[in-house]
């Protein structure tokens, strides 16, 4: 009778059956993450800072902007990459529903034009035109105090940036480094992009002379909407880019922030608190200023800690069980081995007993041959001696 198989099938979320208005929100809480510039590291990273005293070096510090950390590229680091990506490769529904909130509701940030270009060349015209939040920050921050000395206005931007730009039809934020921008380049993106209605001049600079290593994005916006972009007037637009007013805001946010850091004083700014709301002389509303290379809080430092012994003794047990596999599938490759030669042995002992068994049914046979030969040349000898006396008889 055959044997009767149970097969139990686990049991599944419906996901495909909520609202689209709920896996929309899904979407964004999985898919939707902070800028670049806002990320920390985890727990388990070698490079997130475990004591409130010591700075963290920036997820996105790399070679190209080295004057975040002062050290070279973290290479061993991915805080900064995006996350839970796996979430659009599980079917095509899924991956429908899920891109745009990815490509419109996150910020695409970069350090040079050089590697927005190349990231665009590789994404597909479609998800072009799904893009509403760029930021470009042009140069490493140590750079633009040299250009402002040397009375240069800015950078250079590369001619490919504005044929780029102009194919994002749903662009509605833009953020520049201090930049060098060709004549007409605002006033063409605002005729291409008419969804497009505030530029941002941003950059980093360090904002705590006595804290070196704290940086601040210092930003100052240029407003588009509601300006009148025809042929005879463009320049309305283009003379509020003017750089230095970004860098006339330098001066005093860092006086500000300057009397609120101090070597051994943090002044209350840590991961949870990483924004100084500042309000400035002659202007109106305050201005945030992100913060950039602050240490973790207490409280985020001792999570940390245990985060990071939870996880050790996590890889502990797996390399224990992983040891013990490993010892169980060298114990079972042992007795299969012992088998095999058990087998082997036991074949030859056969084999032997076979050949023994053969020479000695071969020996027999030898010999029963040998006898009946004897008996038969007795018979023969027994027979003619019977006929002589018969014949010597008669």
């Amino acid at each position: 009778m055959p044997a009767l198989v149970l097969r139990v099938r686990p049991k599944t979320f419906p996901f495909l059956r909520l609202p689209r208005e709920i896996r929309d929100l899904i979407y964004e809480l999985v898919l939707v993450e902070p800028p670049k510039y806002q990320r920390r590291h985890i727990a388990t990273c070698s490079a997130a800072s475990l004591s409130p005293s010591i700075k963290e070096t920036p997820p996105f510090a790399t070679e190209e902007n080295a004057p975040f950390s002062g050290v070279l590229a973290l290479e061993t680091c991915r805080c900064a990459n995006r996350r839970h990506l796996a979430i659009l490769l599980t079917i095509r529904q899924v991956y429908e529903e899920g891109s745009w909130v990815l490509w419109a509701e996150n910020v695409f940030s970069f350090h040079t034009v050089d590697s927005f270009n190349q990231w665009f060349a590789d994404i597909s015209a479609a998800k072009r035109k799904i893009i509403r939040h760029i930021a470009i920050y042009l140069a490493p921050p140590s750079e633009w105090q040299q250009l402002y000395n040397s009375r240069r206005v800015g950078f250079d931007v590369d001619e490919r940036l504005l044929q780029n730009l102009v194919q994002c039809g749903d662009l509605r934020k833009l953020d520049l480094g201090p930049a060098q921008l060709p004549k007409g380049f605002i006033t063409a993106l605002s005729r291409q992009l008419p969804l497009l209605k505030c530029l941002r001049v941003a950059g980093f600079m360090n904002v705590a002379d006595g804290l070196t290593g704290v940086w601040g994005l210092v930003h100052a916006d240029v407003r588009i909407s509601g300006v009148d972009i025809s042929e005879s007037s463009t320049s309305p637009i283009e003379s509020q880019w003017d750089i230095g007013v970004w860098i006339r805001r330098i001066l005093p946010v860092t006086e500000r922030l300057t009397g609120r850091f101090g070597r051994d004083n943090w002044g209350g700014y840590c991961d949870t608190h990483s924004t100084a709301k500042l309000r400035l002389p002659g202007e109106p509303h305050p201005i945030e200023v992100p913060l950039v290379g602050l240490p973790n809080s207490p409280a985020t430092c001792a999570r940390f800690r245990l985060e990071r012994e939870q996880a050790e003794g996590l890889r502990k047990r797996r390399e224990a069980r992983e040891e013990e596999l490993r010892r169980g599938e060298a114990m079972r490759l042992a007795r299969e081995a012992d088998r095999r030669q058990a087998a082997e042995s036991h074949a030859a002992v056969k084999l032997r007993e076979t050949e023994r068994t053969k020479q000695h049914l071969k020996r027999e046979e030898e010999r029963q041959s040998l006898q009946r030969n004897r008996h038969i040349r007795d018979h023969l000898a027994t027979r003619k001696a019977e006929r002589k006396r018969v014949r010597r008889t008669k």
